[in-house]
């Protein structure tokens, strides 16, 4: 068995993301004088120029553009130091992730992430649990977000296929979509969708499918 996870609303609660992008506009807001409100709107407006299954733009790139939209000549510097602060201070893995991940590596499972997301950003945010994994696949490595079949095969080729795959992630357009039409069985978690395998409530549940679903 190897199973690949999506990281944003999967292994990272995605509530606590919300939180980390609104105070990072708290932190315009103070050194600026703009609304925090009006500018997380236009800051999650922006973001939204990755489109499904198609070619990746780095987010990173996109967000410093928007920031000298609002801020002309505006410091790229200190918004890229207070994004990233703002993310360590306040983004959290859901519950159940470092149990999971230490239940499939405690067995020896190849544990692969699949994440539509720049390599720095992943590379910052999975410090903590880094260690459980074998190997990491984003969307500005493929060039190409999910569903797109070629940050599936990027992934793929990181792996001997001799195995039963699973893929366990949030969005039923994002990842039961993409993953099955490579072969994998999907597990959407947080929601319920019958284009997925299985369905399960949180992470823990997760593992229960694991324990049964197929052999290590």
């Amino acid at each position: 068995m190897k199973v690949f996870f999506d990281f944003g609303g999967t292994l990272m609660n995605g509530e606590s993301d919300k939180l980390a992008h609104l105070m990072l506009m708290k932190q315009i807001e103070k050194r600026y004088g703009f609304s925090a409100e009006n500018l997380l709107k236009g800051y999650e407006k922006s973001i939204e120029k990755n489109k499904f299954g198609e070619k990746w733009i780095r987010s990173l790139d996109i967000l410093q553009d928007w920031f000298l939209s609002v801020v002309k000549n505006g410091p790229t510097n200190w918004f890229l130091e207070e994004f990233l602060r703002m993310h360590k201070k306040y983004v959290r893995l859901n519950d159940g992730a470092v149990e999971l991940l230490k239940f499939l590596k405690d067995r020896k499972i190849c544990v692969g992430l699949i994440s539509d997301a720049d390599t720095q950003y992943i590379e910052f945010q999975m410090k903590p649990i880094r260690k459980f994994f074998d190997s990491i696949t984003t969307s500005e490595e493929a060039g190409y977000s999910k569903p797109n079949k070629i940050i599936f095969e990027r992934a793929l080729e990181k792996s001997e296929h001799d195995y039963e795959m699973f893929y366990i992630g949030d969005s039923v357009e994002r990842d039961v979509i993409g993953a099955k039409a490579m072969g994998f069985k999907t597990i959407l978690v947080f929601s319920n969708s019958d284009e997925a395998d299985y369905c399960a409530k949180d992470l823990f549940e997760c593992m229960e499918i694991l324990k049964t679903a197929g052999d290590p």
